[in-house]
């Protein structure tokens, strides 16, 4: 009986620890949450509602506080436009430091570089227009030589050459092409009074007009000539497409040379139809290599787009010991139509001073350009020349230049 009693307690006993066992976590007061610290930025904790959910096999971590209340809210420094900062807190200070040209198929634009920090941007660009783009935009003009057997094969060429409905590229394109395919380089020799007689009764206001106009016929019809040729025929055809064009001359690579220039955009291109092995086709001054210039303003002002004139009067204004002298003279185009077979007509006018001279040589036809070279064989192609002659050095020669007419004005000082 008493071991039956025995077995009944620790039965008892068993049952009421397992039910304790079931019913402490339920009675169990719930964890207090960690106090916040009152001196933590509360608004960079992360919202209740925000908070991830989290499994119950999951261990939670508290989350870290990132800021102090010393800190201040990041910010980024300002910059320009699409131009990334290189130092924190930097602002930029750009100058312009280069302008591209635009090339055939890149645009051109301006660089920008900040001074403090060396950071650059590309800005200004040409309405993002590309060389190509931008010969297409232009108005053209085209102008014919007056020599009517020239024009007439310009005018042929040039519609045999030229597509039609062709861009202002493609007709630049097509002149350039045919005359670096077109053409066989070699020696022949202008006839300067052949030149003459092609342009008949047409007097140029300069020489290179003639000069160049005849080389053109002469490339036309007998397909062969040198550099000075293959230039004054890119000249003639491209004018007479309309394009502003213009020979000018110098050395490449430490070798003369004659080539072209043409006008787009107000700006000048180079073109070089003859060197095959280094085409030259729109290439701005600062990306042209090895070329030269002798003189280009001076080429270009000698260039008049074919005008002709029906006389020719410069006046000389000289002072010396006697006073001051004026002497006009005036060349018809009978006149320069007389001469040697390179049309030279030496002036006898021969001028005798005294002591210290002082002179001015001035152009007074109306329009055109003209060279003219002082006693000291400088030339120049503006309208007048000025100077001071000293005594004792015999004869000094002042030239006015037009088609080839040199009309010399020799200033003796006697003593």
């Amino acid at each position: 009986m008493e071991k039956k009693h025995l077995i009944m307690a620790v039965a008892g006993i068993l049952v009421l620890a397992l039910v304790v066992g079931l019913l402490l976590p339920a009675l169990t007061p719930a964890q207090t949450p960690p106090a916040v610290d009152p001196t933590e930025d509360t608004a960079s904790s992360v919202p209740v509602d925000t908070q991830p959910t989290t499994l119950p096999s999951e261990t939670t971590q508290p989350v870290e506080q990132t800021t102090t209340p010393t800190e201040e809210p990041t910010t980024s420094p300002t910059t320009e436009p699409t131009v990334p900062p290189t130092q924190p807190g930097h602002t930029h200070t750009y100058e312009k430091k280069q302008t591209v040209e635009p090339t055939l198929d890149a645009p051109g634009y301006t660089l920008y570089t900040c001074s403090g920090c060396g950071n650059s941007y590309r800005g200004d660009t040409v309405a993002a227009l590309t060389l190509q783009q931008v010969i297409n935009a232009q108005s053209l003009n085209p102008t014919k030589t007056g020599i009517a057997p020239l024009d007439t094969l310009v005018s042929d060429c040039l519609s045999q050459i030229i597509p039609a409905n062709a861009t202002n590229y493609q007709k630049l394109e097509a002149i350039y092409g045919y005359i670096q395919t077109g053409f066989s380089q070699g020696s022949a020799e202008v006839d300067l009074t052949k030149a003459v007689e092609l342009a008949g009764d047409k007097v140029f206001y300069n020489s290179g007009d003639l000069l160049f106009s005849y080389e053109a016929y002469q490339m036309l019809t007998q397909k062969v000539g040198v550099g000075d040729h293959y230039a004054a025929l890119f000249y003639v055809l491209t004018r007479g497409a309309g394009f502003e064009s213009y020979v000018v001359s110098g050395s490449v690579n430490g070798k003369s040379h004659v080539w072209n220039n043409v006008r787009i955009d107000g700006k000048l291109y180079a073109f070089d139809a003859y060197r095959a092995d280094d085409p030259r086709f729109a290439v701005a001054d600062g990306a042209l290599t090895g070329y030269v210039y002798k003189n280009r303003e001076r080429d270009m002002a000698a260039q008049s787009g074919f005008r002709t004139a029906e006389s020719f009067a410069v006046k000389l204004t000289y002072t010396d010991d006697s006073g001051t002298t004026e002497k006009e003279f005036t060349w018809s185009a009978a006149d320069m139509r007389k001469g040697t077979a390179n049309f030279m007509k030496n002036s006898p006018a021969v001028i005798r001073a005294k002591g210290t001279v002082t002179y001015t040589l001035e152009v007074i036809s109306t329009g055109g350009s003209y060279l003219l070279t002082d006693a000291l064989g400088e030339e120049t192609a503006a309208a007048s020349i000025s100077g001071i002659l000293e005594p004792g050095a015999g004869f000094y020669t002042l030239t006015a230049e037009e088609e080839k007419s040199l009309m010399h004005f020799d200033l003796r000082i006697d003593n």
